[in-house]
This record gives structure tokens, C-alpha cells and sequence, in this order.
């Protein structure tokens, strides 16, 4: 759980995995969420390969992912919604396969 949380601090903040490491973050879920967080300008390909390198990571966006995936979480299905759903499919199965 706080590799999931973490991820979100470090994408959407100052905060990084060196300065997790300083407040006492251990370093397995420090590495889980280095993997767990996009780099600028990165396929999905190369981030899900990334993901998968680490289990902690693996976990954590399987469960994301499943998530995203709950279709009583919209409002309405149009095809944007029906779009993201199979992206987050597809990664899914790519985790979950492998």
C-alpha cells in the first residue's frame, strides 16, 4: 500500500526516491516505486516491462489496473471511457500473463 501511495507523491511533487531513502522509506518499496512511476516521453511498453521487474510494483498495478477497470466507476461508457478501459486491459493482461 505504500508503494501505490508513494508512486502518486513522487509523480505529483518535489519528492524523490532519494529523499524517500532519507525519510526511512524502506528500500524495497522505494524501488517498487521507482518502477511504478512513468518517465516523460516513455512507451507503455517500456514502462510495463519496468513494472514487471519488480513484484511489489507488479501487485500494486495489478490492482490499479483492476481498478480502472471496474466499469460501475463511470458515469456513462462513451467511447473515450470504452478507449482508456481497453488500454488498462491490455496492460493488465500483460501483467497478469507473465
Amino acid at each position: 500500500m505504500a508503494a501505490a501511495l508513494l508512486h502518486q507523491v513522487v509523480e505529483g511533487s518535489t519528492y524523490t526516491s532519494k529523499g524517500l531513502m532519507e525519510a526511512g522509506i524502506p528500500s524495497h518499496v522505494v524501488g517498487a516505486v521507482e518502477c511504478l512511476s512513468r518517465v516523460e516521453g516513455e512507451s507503455d511498453e517500456n514502462f510495463i516491462s519496468r513494472v514487471q521487474s519488480n513484484p511489489l510494483a507488479t501487485a500494486v498495478m495489478i490492482a490499479d489496473l483492476k481498478d480502472h477497470m471496474d466499469l460501475q466507476r463511470f458515469n456513462r461508457l462513451g467511447d473515450e471511457e470504452l478507449a482508456h478501459v481497453a488500454g488498462y486491459h491490455k496492460a493488465w493482461k500483460q501483467l497478469t500473463q507473465s
